[in-house]
């Protein structure tokens, strides 16, 4: 049905503006899209570098404990050693009877 009394480029122009808004609201909405999107990405890696953070200073903790262990296991093993070689020094100073009294 065309109306008589219609001018075609009037109405061409209506359907530009029409078109030209519709195209903007696609347009916004694409960009909250992607800024949603951005973020949701931004946050991720926010999460990752931090879990990362935290596996690299439990390691490091463990890393720690386990030197601290080894430390106290050279400290006992020294000490052990002196022990003996002081036992050792006071069998041959007790004399011939070779009896050890530590």
């Amino acid at each position: 049905m065309v109306l008589v009394d219609s001018d075609p480029e009037e109405d061409l122009e209506e359907i530009q503006r029409e078109a030209a808004a519709e195209q903007a609201r696609i347009e916004e909405a694409m960009r909250a899209k992607l800024a949603a999107a951005h973020e949701r990405i931004e946050k991720k890696c926010r999460e990752r570098k931090a879990e990362e953070a935290r596996k690299a200073k439990e390691a490091r903790k463990a890393e720690e404990e386990e030197e601290r262990v080894a430390k106290e296991k050279a400290m006992e093993e020294s000490w052990r050693q002196q022990l003996k070689v002081s036992c050792y020094r006071s069998c041959f100073l007790v004399g011939t009877d070779l009896v050890c009294r530590c």
